[in-house]
């Protein structure tokens, strides 16, 4: 047989690859589910918002900037405050496991209080893993706080995620305002 048939059999074999290739990779792109897609960032989040909270001396979690902001505790008190606060949101439950948890965080030590705040991400990270892609995009269980705002639970963890940066990024700041190199970010 000429050269010519196999390069043309050739080509449409490769294209036939190429096209089946893509097909399964948008297939599987497309089978990401909303906890595939939220939980290795909120474990990344974790690792590093921890990550951040050894780094600070004890001495220096009271360390503020100025006296009208959070100090470096409270930030990491706030992040588990919120956390309970907006799991409301997708569960409908006012109280969690994290609920009785925030009464006495101004008691709790470095140790104590890097431990509740990694327990406090636990617990979402649950609460994403057991949520479904039809309840992700479900109504909130209640109306959200802010008037004009749309939200669904999907957008609840995304405001937790969101949120979460926000302080950490305070972390980073307060570090280096006290002579401690923060580790490199890593949100991918």
């Amino acid at each position: 047989m000429p050269t010519h048939f196999y390069l043309h059999l050739m080509k449409k074999f490769l294209a036939f690859f190429f096209t089946l290739s893509f097909l399964s990779q948008a297939n599987a792109q497309e089978g990401h589910s909303f906890a595939d897609e939220f939980t290795p960032v909120w474990q990344r989040a974790k690792a590093y918002t921890l990550e951040l909270a050894e780094l600070m001396p004890e001495e220096k979690y009271g360390y503020k900037p100025t006296e009208d902001i959070m100090s470096f505790r409270e930030h990491l008190q706030h992040l588990i405050k919120n956390f309970a606060a907006l799991q409301t949101y997708v569960t409908g439950n006012k109280q969690c496991e994290l609920s009785d948890k925030t009464a006495n965080l101004d008691q709790l030590d470095k140790k104590q209080l890097i431990a509740l705040t990694g327990q406090a991400f636990d617990f979402i990270d649950k609460l994403a893993n057991n949520t479904s892609d039809a309840e992700a995009q479900a109504p909130l269980a209640k109306p959200f706080f802010a008037k004009g705002v749309d939200m669904n639970k999907r957008k609840i963890f995304y405001l937790l995620r969101d949120h979460t940066t926000h302080h950490r990024g305070q972390l980073v700041i307060y570090l280096r305002m006290n002579g401690i190199k923060p580790p490199r970010y890593r949100g991918w």
